[in-house]
């Protein structure tokens, strides 16, 4: 197949795509088309800036007055390019796909302190989901554990007695993660770590914090993430 005609065959895929994505009408032009999908689809919007661009490239290769008639051949890169992030808008990577099976562990705000740290010791986890009523609603981590010993010492408090009695629940705090579907794609998941204060992103099998986890994705794993996304 010629190189135009790939990449006229791959616009029309992705032309395709975007007004089946954004629900627009045939009349939508495909640079609005990309806006309106950019706003549901983290594929799209990663790639806009791309997707503008082939389609000013597009209008320059065929000239419509002749009845799109073909009247330049792009080059063999621009045209591997545009058929994959088409493929890529059609099946993006999952975030589970690239970073494999890994043991994932919850504790209730109700457990006692002590065994969450005896876990983060075990397992060296970084971010332990806890939960409550059967729904996620915080987020224990290493440095919680120690400025919570930290201030018991600085008050000169009994830390054996503290550690005996306290409960997971008296070190949670709530506002450092987010909740995707467990089928999240590899760009929306780094999409959400474009919010500074996000220290994890909990997977669960419905999206909500009633679902069950299914991973974990911290800012650790972006490197792994971004190579599932490499632009050329």
């Amino acid at each position: 197949m010629e190189l135009s005609a790939r990449f006229i065959a791959a616009y029309n895929r992705a032309d395709t795509l975007l007004h089946e994505i954004a629900d627009a009408r045939p009349q939508v032009p495909f640079t609005e088309a990309i806006r309106l999908a950019g706003a549901h689809n983290a594929v799209v919007k990663r790639y806009a800036d791309d997707l503008y661009s082939f389609g000013r490239l597009r209008n320059a290769i065929v000239h419509s007055s002749r009845g799109d008639q073909i009247i330049a051949e792009p080059h063999p890169d621009v045209v591997d390019e545009l058929e994959r992030i088409v493929h890529e808008i059609e099946e993006p990577p999952r975030a589970r796909d690239v970073l494999g099976e890994r043991k994932v562990i919850c504790v209730s705000s109700r457990s006692p302190l002590i065994d969450a740290v005896r876990l983060i010791a075990k397992y060296s986890y970084s971010n332990i989901p806890v939960v409550t009523g059967g729904k996620v609603n915080g987020l224990l981590t290493p440095k919680d554990v120690v400025v919570g010993i930290g201030a018991k010492l600085a008050a000169g408090d009994d830390l054996d007695g503290w550690l005996s009695e306290a409960k997971v629940t008296d070190l949670t705090r709530k506002a450092r993660f987010a909740i995707a579907r467990e089928d999240v794609s590899v760009v929306a998941a780094m999409q959400a770590f474009e919010d500074p204060k996000l220290k994890a992103l909990i997977l669960t099998t419905t999206g909500t914090d009633a679902g069950e986890v299914k991973e974990i994705v911290t800012s650790g794993d972006l490197v792994r993430l971004s190579a599932a996304v490499v632009k050329a």
